[in-house]
């Protein structure tokens, strides 16, 4: 089985996580999405002169990762 594919955009002016999942058909838990949230917006702090660019890419990397992990398609309810 293949693994879904998605993509995210991390920046100061990206769209939050969840709008840009829920664009594409995905959902996170809402634990889930206010911490991974808060990690993309802790590595775009810390990108502007406290970390190198090739950590905040290893960080953005380990990011996607866990929300691949976590990101599950939205339940639509088709009714009776």
């Amino acid at each position: 089985m293949t693994e879904p594919r998605f993509g995210i955009h991390f920046g100061c002016l990206a769209e939050p996580i969840k709008k840009q999942l829920n664009d594409q058909g995905l959902t996170l838990e809402s634990g889930d999405e206010e911490y991974l949230q808060r990690v993309a917006d802790a590595i775009n702090f810390l990108k502007f002169g406290y970390i190198t660019g090739s950590v905040v890419q290893s960080a953005q990397k380990k990011l996607m990762k866990k929300i691949m992990a976590a990101a599950k398609p939205i339940k639509i309810d088709r009714g009776a």
